[in-house]
């Protein structure tokens, strides 16, 4: 669902391309803006989910609704159109 990722940018056309090239999802999903969003709403806050475990419990958690809305980033970024389909670039941010 193309609304949950502008939901996930706060700024709706923020994920846009900068030529406003349209995807099967939606708007064109740039790599920077994209990654920006993946990086501070999905791996930092996970990684501040584990690093504030204590007893073994977590206080912070990561809702479905926002798992859902980050994989939906990544498939999306992944499957668009060559030359904006980021899976490669993503993988070796990621790693």
């Amino acid at each position: 669902d193309p609304r949950g990722a502008d939901r996930l940018t706060g700024a709706g056309a923020r994920g846009a391309a900068r030529d406003g090239g349209p995807t099967m999802n939606g708007p064109t999903i740039t790599l920077d803006d994209g990654w920006q969003t993946l990086k501070t709403q999905g791996v930092q806050k996970i990684q501040e989910i584990l690093e504030d475990l204590t007893e073994n419990k977590y206080r912070i958690r990561i809702t479905t609704e926002e798992y859902s809305q980050l994989y939906t980033m990544v498939y999306s970024m992944c499957t668009q159109k060559p030359p904006n389909n980021w899976s490669e670039q993503l993988y070796y941010n990621y790693c």
